[in-house]
C-alpha cells in the first residue's frame, strides 16, 4: 500500500515541532515563544490561502471570537490602571 504524502507535510510538520516548543521557549523570554506562535499562524494562513478555504475567516463563530479576544485583552491591559484607585 502506498501512502501519498500531502503537498503541506512538512508545514504542519514544522507548525507541530513550533508549538511543541513554545513551553521550553518560555524559559528564555518572550521573544522566541511570540516568533513560534507568530510563525504558526503565518503556517495557518497560507495553507488556508492555498486550499482556497479563506471564507472560513469570514464565519461570524470567527468574527465573534475575535472580538471576544480583543475584549478581553483590553479587560487585561486595563486591570493594573484599574485597581490604582483603590
Amino acid at each position: 500500500m502506498i501512502i501519498k504524502e500531502n503537498k503541506y507535510h512538512n508545514y504542519l510538520l514544522f507548525a507541530s515541532v513550533l508549538l511543541i516548543l513554545i513551553p521550553p521557549a518560555l524559559i528564555s523570554g518572550p521573544f522566541l515563544p511570540d516568533l513560534f506562535i507568530v510563525l504558526v499562524s503565518l503556517i495557518f494562513l497560507f495553507i488556508l490561502n492555498k486550499h482556497d478555504q479563506l471564507s472560513v475567516l469570514k464565519s461570524n463563530f470567527f468574527r465573534l471570537f475575535i472580538i471576544f479576544c480583543d475584549i478581553l485583552n483590553w479587560f487585561s491591559n486595563n486591570f493594573d490602571t484599574s485597581l490604582d484607585c483603590i
